[in-house]
């Protein structure tokens, strides 16, 4: 499970809600005091391993920094766990989740910001013994003509859309995934202002105007089992 924009008085309450699951997350200013991106995994089917969180700019080492055009810092958070699985050739997969939200306002951040996730799914993949990875977020970006999905969804590093490999797909009637509940007077096209969430007049997919994204890649480990008939 992952959550985007969470305080840690949210956080706090599902933690104390969901008694199988544990946390992993920081805050993107350092401290307790802003959002998170925040990792619940199920204890019972996962082990956390290990993770930790990157700021998206120039130096994402150093906490709190706000890169290019960003108006805030922006985070990728990961964790890397150990399935409870194991595969018909006996190897135990492991898998690797990356959160992340992507700044609202700087379109140069987003596109800087997609490249710097795209290598830490890389990374982190080989790092960790051909690990399937899951990158999940809210893009601030709808998919249409957008080189942040293109990054992350095309090249040597491509990862997969899950609403593509789903086996079914459902909106509930709504066109985007963004909401800033206002009751029945919303409009799912402006939602706050901030993206253009109905820029594709008619899209060609249902999807191409959400800004929020479940990717994936599996590992070779992986795909062999399955070639083989395992499960």
């Amino acid at each position: 499970l992952a959550t985007q924009e969470g305080r840690i008085a949210q956080l706090t309450y599902l933690s104390d809600h969901l008694d199988e699951y544990g946390r992993f997350g920081c805050c993107r200013n350092g401290t307790n005091e802003d959002e998170h991106c925040a990792i619940f995994w199920n204890t019972n089917k996962l082990t956390w391993l290990q993770g930790d969180t990157i700021w998206l700019s120039e130096t994402p080492e150093v906490p709190k920094s706000v890169g290019w055009d960003a108006a805030k810092a922006r985070i990728a958070t990961w964790s890397v766990f150990e399935t409870a699985d194991v595969l018909s050739n006996g190897f135990s997969p492991k898998l690797v989740v990356i959160n992340t939200h992507l700044d609202h306002v700087g379109q140069e951040a987003r596109e800087q910001s997609s490249r710097i996730l795209s290598s830490l799914a890389n990374n982190l993949t080989q790092r960790f013994d051909d690990a399937s990875v899951v990158v999940c977020g809210d893009y601030n970006s709808v998919k249409a003509d957008n080189p942040v999905y293109s990054t992350l969804t095309t090249g040597p590093y491509a990862l997969k859309d899950a609403w593509e490999h789903a086996e079914t797909q459902e909106t509930g009637g709504a066109r985007g995934t963004i909401h800033k509940f206002r009751g029945l007077a919303f409009d799912e096209c402006y939602g706050d202002g901030t993206v253009e969430l109905c820029a594709v007049a008619e899209p060609d997919k249902e999807d191409q105007d959400h800004i929020d994204w479940i990717l994936f890649r599996e590992s070779s480990n992986m795909r062999r089992d399955k070639d083989s008939g395992g499960t």
